[in-house]
This record gives structure tokens, sequence and C-alpha cells, in this order.
């Protein structure tokens, strides 16, 4: 699982969800799986992962009452929404443009084409384009974490297409609290 979805939760060592009869169970490698299993659940909000038989259970339907309690060896992941989403298209006429969220915050970038698009501002992508491609990866590595983000719309950034020139930029992303990392708190042994 990709620094993106780690950067949506928050763990709590040492403690665990303590019935798990109503969630959804998963055999899983790590914490981190756990929690990529969560992330792909728009219902899910919290998760726990036992670290001694590698099980994860994630909750399914958005149920934020579910009782946690001190248990060694489990931690429990609460998923932390973004403060702001944002899209953007940039246009290969204005090759230079910026992504930014506001002080203290940071991106994380969910999706982003490069190809054939119809420049309109103020409209979002409705599909995959005829022709383009995927260059999540490559903005992942230049713009999370940052406040602002300087992009070169252009094929030296994003390489070449079979589109015919004059490519433009669609950016889904999102600004968290610059302090919400994928962080332990302090073991709770209550």
């Amino acid at each position: 699982m990709g620094e993106l979805q780690e950067r949506h939760f928050i763990s709590e060592n040492n403690r665990k969800i303590l019935y798990t009869d109503t969630l959804q169970k998963h055999e899983v490698y790590s914490e981190v799986d756990c929690a990529a299993y969560c992330a792909r659940n728009d219902n899910c909000v919290i998760a726990t992962f036992d670290q001694v038989t590698l099980t994860c259970y994630t909750d399914v339907e958005k149920n934020t009452s579910l009782t946690t309690g001190p248990m060694m060896n489990w931690t429990v992941l609460y998923k932390i929404e973004p403060k702001d989403k944002w899209w953007q298209r940039i246009c290969y006429d204005n090759p230079s443009a910026l992504l930014n969220c506001l002080p203290n915050e940071e991106i994380m970038v969910s999706a982003a084409i490069y190809g054939n698009l119809a420049c309109m501002s103020g409209t979002r992508l409705s599909g995959f384009p005829n022709c383009g491609k995927y260059v999540t990866e490559t903005l992942t590595n230049v713009c999370n974490r940052k406040e602002t983000c300087a992009i070169t719309v252009n094929s030296s950034t994003f390489g070449t297409t079979n589109c015919g020139g004059s490519e433009n930029l669609f950016v889904d992303y999102e600004c968290y609290a610059a302090d919400v990392t994928f962080k332990h708190s302090q073991d709770d042994n209550r």
C-alpha cells in the first residue's frame, strides 16, 4: 500500500475494537494492509488489527459507536478525512501551474491524467479521455506532503503520448492537516 492511504489513518497501539463479530474479517500481512481495506470502503471509519494472527477487522457500516479497549498486540486504526478536496485542469497553454493547500496543510494527490483532455475551466473530468495516460505516481512523487507544488505540463515531466501534442493535465488532490501522519500513539495499558 502506498503512502497516500497510509496518511489517511492514525493508529493507537495496544487497543482493539472489543466486539468484532459484526465486522468484516481479512487475513493481511501488516496494519498498513489493514488500513488499505478500510480505505477502499467509503463506509469504513475504523479498523482493528491483530498483530499476532495478522487478522484485520474493518467496519463496513460507518459505525462510529464501536467500543475500544486495551489489548496487547492489537492496533486500532482511525480513518482521517481530508480538510479539503480539490481538482484542477491545467492546460498546455499555461505550462506552469500550481497546486496549493491552505497554510499548515499538505497536498495528497489522488489521481492525475495527462492527455487529450478538453480544457474547460470549472468542469470535472467525466471519464478517461480517448487518448491519455495516468500520471498519478509522477505527480505524487513531486507534490505529496507539500503546501504548494509547481507543475510544468509537458512531455519532459509526464513523458510522451500518441495524442498529437497539446496535452492537458487533470489532477484530483486533497489537503490534509500538516501534522496528520500515520503514527502510533503512546502504548495504552489502562
